[in-house]
């Protein structure tokens, strides 16, 4: 399963890098937990896709991934979650 979510993201990315819109990609939080262990490490993806519509939130330029959301639930106004930031995280 994680093969296939990495090999997708990997495809989105290519088509996608260095054009000027952005992308949305919509799923279930057992792929947004996959992407983020795949890419990020498993330390990170513990408790990604655990909120339902949560939001996972990650960039791709130059070869390489960085991570700004996992699991923020911010823009719900019934939670008061406080959004995970990664401060910089970045993976493979």
């Amino acid at each position: 399963f994680r093969e296939r979510v990495q090999q997708a993201f990997v495809e989105l990315a290519i088509r996608y890098s260095g054009k000027s819109e952005k992308l949305a990609v919509v799923t279930h939080g057992m792929v947004c937990r996959a992407f983020v262990e795949v890419f990020f490490g498993r330390e990170l993806a513990a408790d990604v896709g655990s909120a339902n519509a949560s939001m996972t939130i990650a960039g791709y330029n130059n070869g390489g991934w960085t991570l700004d959301r996992a699991s923020c639930s911010a823009h719900l106004p019934a939670f008061s979650a406080t959004p995970w930031v990664s401060e910089g995280a970045t993976g493979a």
